[in-house]
């Protein structure tokens, strides 16, 4: 049987920085109208997603104060989801659930589409105004409505409700029933086949392994991690890709606990190439984290080339994170860099890379950063001044 190996990795799970971009996803939800040309964007690490377009742009000044019931033909044309001609209140609310209980009684597919995106937007409005049991109702409303339409908008809309609802259950203590809600959010996604609901699936799938991991469930956290780097990856946008990055960098430490040294290493590679193809700042810090990993590894199995590929990658994710966490990574690889290549008498690219630590060190202010550019500061004066890369 495989024994785990001993190398120092950085050995935490990675659990994103929902505080960063709360506010932000929650004021997407009703400052974009929902039209072709003004598409949602993605979401990060526990917040909540936003509702997607339909491709109906709702008719101007149509619903600007709330009078009786909302005919069939007014849910399908976008009119009962009082996006852009309502204030948030009362009279929106009303618009919105009238919109849901018509698509509840109307069969049509499109019809079912366009409510559950009613259902979705009356679940923000309600969360904003602190009736969260009430909220939790109408993203389940829209969850099934959802489902039920079979249409791409609508599948991607159950995922985003089922994400938010796993979010705001986990916040309330009730993991299991979060579990669930994620797991309908990565079937959904899956299943619009959209870049954006695979996308939330993704992130889904990332917070399920989280979950998972924190009862113990190794195993199934490894699986659900594996689900989010192919959904990720799958989803071809910059929020899944930075999704499947930290779910592929977790599953690395995930194997690496338990012997599975090759297929940590590859999980890490795919974790560095989603977090550079990202291009956010979160998924270069996954990937960061994950490149510092296996250069590790690799100079433990003397591959030392291979190890200094990785280590400069790690430092030029790291740098583009701008992220503390990041920036550590960064300044660690740099450190390991040095040292390799001053040993391999290679002066100036030694002395390179422990000015890079020295920066990166002192930028992330970090414990761990700052005693690599202390380090890295005390190597820099035994560097020889004269010499030349080998």
């Amino acid at each position: 049987m495989a024994t785990m190996i001993t190398v120092r990795t950085l050995g935490d799970l990675f659990t994103g920085n929902a505080a960063q971009v709360a506010a932000h996803i929650k004021a997407l939800a009703w400052a974009r109208p929902l039209t072709k040309s003004n598409p949602p964007t993605g979401n990060d690490c526990l917040p909540k997603a936003s509702v997607p377009s339909s491709g109906k742009a709702p008719q101007s000044g149509a619903i600007a104060v709330f009078s009786g019931e909302i005919a069939e033909d007014q849910v399908v044309s976008g009119l009962g989801i009082a996006s852009d001609t309502v204030d948030d209140g009362a009279d929106a609310q009303r618009a919105l659930s009238a919109a849901v209980r018509v698509a509840r009684d109307r069969g049509t597919a499109e019809t079912r589409e366009v409510g559950a995106q009613a259902a979705f937007r009356l679940a923000i409005q309600l969360e904003d105004a602190g009736n969260v049991d009430a909220s939790e109702r109408s993203l389940q409303d829209a969850v099934v409505l959802g489902r039920s339409s079979r249409t791409r908008v609508g599948l991607e809309t159950a995922a985003r409700a089922a994400y938010n609802l796993g979010v705001s259950l986990d916040d309330r203590g009730k993991a299991e029933e979060a579990r669930k809600a994620w797991k309908s959010c990565k079937s959904s996604g899956r299943a619009s086949k959209s870049p954006a609901g695979q996308a939330v699936a993704a992130e889904a799938a990332f917070c399920l392994g989280l979950s998972l991991a924190k009862i113990g469930k190794a195993e199934a956290a490894y699986l659900a991690w594996r689900d989010a780097k192919t959904l990720g990856r799958a989803s071809g946008t910059q929020a899944g890709q930075e999704a499947g990055a930290k779910a592929a960098l977790n599953a690395g430490l995930s194997l690496n606990r338990v012997g599975k040294t090759e297929e940590a290493r590859q999980a890490w590679r795919d974790a560095a190439t989603l977090g550079r193809v990202s291009e956010t700042p979160v998924g270069q810090e996954a990937g960061a984290k994950a490149a510092f990993n296996l250069g590790l590894d690799l100079h433990r199995l003397g591959k030392t080339e291979e190890a200094l590929l990785d280590w400069r990658e790690a430092v030029a994710l790291g740098r583009a994170s701008g992220t503390p966490a990041g920036q550590q990574a960064g300044a660690r690889a740099a450190l390991k860099l040095g040292l390799l290549l001053s040993d391999a008498s290679r002066s100036g690219e030694a002395r390179e890379a422990y000015r890079e630590s020295i920066t990166l060190g002192q930028a992330c202010g970090t414990d761990a950063g700052l005693e690599a550019a202390s380090r890295s500061g005390s190597h820099l004066n035994e560097v020889p001044q004269q010499g030349s890369p080998g």
